[in-house]
């Protein structure tokens, strides 16, 4: 069984096409993926006043990451 970690930036289009492609060239397919993007885009927000478009953004990163990209290394 092999296991490795990527460094890469979820927002970023680019970087996780590149992520997958090292995946895809050195093992050849894709078996688990982990999100751990754990970003906090504005941490002066107060909760009582939310721009939704920051919330938005953060919960995306976190939650969403870029996993849609993965469905093609892992059939």
């Amino acid at each position: 069984m092999a296991a490795s970690a990527h460094q890469l930036q979820v927002t970023d289009p680019a970087s996780v096409v590149r992520c997958f492609a090292d995946i895809s060239s050195r093992l050849g397919r894709l078996d688990m993926l982990v999100n751990n993007a754990d970003i906090a885009i504005d941490r002066r927000q107060a909760a009582a006043n939310p721009d939704f478009e920051k919330v938005h953004a953060t919960l995306e990163a976190n939650l969403l990451g870029r996993g849609d990209a993965a469905p093609p290394l892992s059939r």
